[in-house]
Order: structure tokens, then sequence, then C-alpha cells
């Protein structure tokens, strides 16, 4: 009765934040519709086990990923088309030592609910390694191999939800160690080669969401941020970017009829997405949506 395993496929959701990844990062994503799916249908299965163990008002989980699965790109030349993987990308073998890990903890205070986490994982985006050899100084000679490869990364997380009158708010934060981080070309020799890597940097992600409700409908207002340490402008990501996502939803007939909008706003590229949607439960096992 205090354990629960599960064994098998499976997606593991941390993180109190529909949308923005802060503190969820155990499934990979399927970008080939980009943003259009709807968030639950974005995650990758991955074969892991989970088990958790109730202690009183704690609960201690721990996670272990032996199959190594990355983020999937939309195809070539889609609408939707974000990132490709380059060539000759090196993958990590299937092996124990490669494995994903991570542990997390929750408890109650009072009316509040507080968690933390560790996550030692592959990062599911892969770095552009290169190495150029040749007589240097500028000489033409000089010639270049990329060697495109995943790198380890660490997460560490927080998160908190309380209630604050009849809403609910909720917190999460992440510190992650040891990213890759795309850069604009420089040539400082002359040679047509960029004499500037991928650089490494870690950086803070953090974010909060409020719950409300008036007039029946149900309201999500999200924001989160990113801030790069050590950030340098060669970086192809802004120092700091932001986000803010807001949903509202009302549920009619029974609960059979769900109108929803999403505000999807990104201010740093000056980018939007609206999204009006309706659901029609026809049955328990059928369910139809239209939306733009």
């Amino acid at each position: 009765p205090k354990v629960d395993m599960r064994i098998g496929t499976q997606i593991a959701r941390w993180g109190v934040i529909e949308g923005f990844r802060i503190t969820d990062e155990l499934n990979p994503l399927d970008f080939s519709e980009f943003l259009m799916r709807e968030i639950g249908d974005r995650y990758i299965p991955v074969f892991m086990v989970k088990a958790d163990y109730y202690q009183n008002q704690t609960t201690w989980e721990g996670v272990w990923i032996p199959q190594l699965k990355f983020n999937e790109p939309a195809p070539a030349g889609s609408e939707w088309e974000e990132f490709q993987l380059p060539p000759n990308l090196q993958v990590p073998p299937q092996t124990l030592e490669n494995s994903n890990v991570g542990g997390r903890v929750t408890r109650q205070y009072g009316g509040w609910e507080l968690g933390a986490s560790y996550l030692y994982s592959w990062d599911f985006f892969p770095a552009a390694s290169r190495t150029v050899f040749g007589l240097g100084g500028g000489f033409p000679d000089r010639s270049t191999t990329f060697a495109p490869t995943y790198h380890r990364i660490q997460t560490i997380g927080a998160t908190f939800v309380t209630g604050v009158g009849g809403d609910v708010l909720k917190g999460e934060a992440a510190f992650v160690i040891g990213k890759y981080f795309g850069t604009i070309p420089v040539d400082m020799n002359g040679d047509g080669i960029s004499d500037i890597d991928e650089l490494k940097r870690n950086y803070f992600k953090y974010g909060l969401r409020w719950d409300t409700r008036f007039w029946g409908i149900d309201a999500f207002l999200q924001f989160s941020q990113q801030r790069i340490i050590n950030w340098n402008p060669v970086i192809l990501q802004d120092s700091i970017e932001n986000g803010f996502s807001l949903v509202f939803q009302k549920k009619m007939i029974y609960d059979r009829l769900t109108l929803k909008f999403l505000v999807l706003y990104m201010p740093d590229h000056r980018e939007a997405m609206l999204r009006p949607r309706v659901e029609y439960l026809f049955t328990d096992h059928l369910k139809g949506a239209f939306g733009a």
C-alpha cells in the first residue's frame, strides 16, 4: 500500500505548469506539428522504471530510463519545420551507463505542496560539435569536421502549489547545468570558417501559473522566463526569453461539450498564436474536435 511501481513504455510528467517545460524533462517531444497538437500528444513514450513510495505527507519518486530517445523534428520543408537533425549525428549507444536517472520528493505543508527534483539525463537536442584542423593562422587549407552529438545535462528543480482564496497558484523553477547553445557564425580569420563553436552555459528557467474561475469559465494564466548565465552576444538565444499563455475553458451539456480559447505570446520574438477550439465527447471512447 505504500509503493507504486510501473515498468514499461510510458510518459512521466513532472512539474505543475502546462506547455512550458521547466522541470518536466523526462520524455522527448514530437515536433511534427510543432505547437498545434494538444500538449499531452507531443510527448514520446519511452521505456522506464518509475517507483513511488508514500510516507505520510511525503512522496518519494525514483525514475530510471534505460531507453534513449530524442526530440523528433517535423519533416524537412513542412510548415512546422523548426529544426532538423544534422548529418553525421553521433547517437550515444544504448548501454546502462547511458541511462537517464532522476528523483523527486513532494510534501504537504499545511496548504502548500512543495517539491524538489534532480535529473541526470541527455539533452534532447544535439550540439553541432566541431573540429578544425590544418595550418591555422588564417591559411585557406584549414578544414572543418562536424560531429554533432548529444550531451549530458543536469536539472535541479523545485515546485509549489497553494490555494489563494478560491484560486490556485502554482510555480516551478529549474537550474540546468551543461547546456550547449547554438551561436552566430563568426569568421575572425577571414578563412570562411566560423571560429566560435556552440557555447556551454548553465541557465535558469522558472514560471508561474494562476488558475481561477468566473462566470462559469475556467481561466489559466501562465508566465515563463529563461535566463542564460554568462550570456555571450554570439549565442542565438537572447539572454532573457519570456513566454505568456492564457486559456479560457467552459464545459457544457454535462461536461460533454468543451469550449476552449488559447492565447500564446512570445514577446521576445514578437510571435503569437490564437487558437479557438470546440470539443465534443460523443461516447466515453470517442471525442471530436474542431478549431482554428
